[in-house]
């Protein structure tokens, strides 16, 4: 049964962690270099049993902190199977961008320097419409 969910600043986006009775699950790690804020938001919550880091898509504000949290706490990677390649080469994908987006891709470069995720094979692929309660 769902307890709490947890929103935790980390780098340039967020990680959501959500608290279940029989464990933790992480829906995006953030930006590399958070891992450790991470942790002391699962600590204070009195809890050690991370299930499960689901990573919603493959930019470097997303997993950057996985491979890390992974070696921490033991838990699996999970990632969509189309996003799965570009987090195994450490890539961060932006297709085609418009407005904004522009200025982002120009940043993306200096962002990369600083905050290059470490590259990662997921230890589980999901493909459209699966069920993680299991």
């Amino acid at each position: 049964m769902l307890r709490k969910a947890y929103i935790i600043q980390s780098g340039l986006g967020c990680a959501h962690l959500i608290e279940y009775d029989n464990g933790l699950v992480l829906a995006d790690a953030g930006s590399r270099g958070n891992e450790r804020k991470i942790l002391r938001c699962i600590r204070s919550l009195g809890r050690d049993d991370l299930r499960l880091i689901f990573i919603t898509h493959a930019h470097l504000d997303h997993y950057g902190s996985a491979v890390a949290l992974r070696r921490f706490t033991g838990a699996p990677i999970v990632i969509h199977r189309a996003d799965a390649a570009a987090m195994g080469r450490g890539e961060t994908l932006l297709g085609s961008v418009r407005g904004r987006g522009k200025l982002v891709l120009v940043l993306l470069h200096l962002f990369r320097t600083f905050l290059a995720p470490e590259p990662t094979p997921a230890d589980i692929l999901l493909d459209d419409g699966e069920d993680l309660s299991s």
